[in-house]
């Protein structure tokens, strides 16, 4: 499972409340806030990220066949 991952319902939730207040941005968590921030000051992590879960994605894919 990818990281880090949020429930339906609270990312449901947190998305009515940044609709009915009018938000630019929604985040479900604090931790992706923090993440986005990061990913503007060095945008090479997420990309290192991603390609680890690229990476796990094909090899559980390869698992199903």
């Amino acid at each position: 499972m990818p990281w880090p991952s949020q429930e339906a319902g609270i990312v449901a939730k947190r998305t009515l409340e940044g609709i009915r207040k009018n938000r630019n941005s929604i985040y479900p968590s604090r931790l992706f806030h923090a993440m986005a921030i990061l990913n503007r000051v060095f945008p090479f992590i997420f990309r290192i990220y991603a390609s680890i879960e690229n990476k796990k994605f094909r090899q559980w894919l390869a698992n199903k066949k």
